[in-house]
């Protein structure tokens, strides 16, 4: 039994730039923040997830800073 969307499908992440229509200078801020480079494939999920967590960061803090 096949679902309609298969979420484990690996994507160029400038292919899921294009298809989320996400602006230049966050998806290059989400890049830097997850260290991905050119040819970098994840799943929808986790381009979309990587996406909303930097547009929730406060700037000039890192994500795993420990307090």
């Amino acid at each position: 039994m096949a679902s309609k969307k298969n979420q484990s499908e690996y994507y160029d992440i400038s292919e899921m730039q294009e298809k989320e229509k996400t602006p230049e200078a966050i998806f290059r801020g989400v890049c830097s923040a997850e260290g991905w480079k050119n040819g970098k494939k994840v799943t929808e999920d986790e381009y979309n997830s990587a996406v909303a967590m930097f547009l929730n960061q406060p700037m000039g803090r890192r994500k795993n800073l420990d307090a």
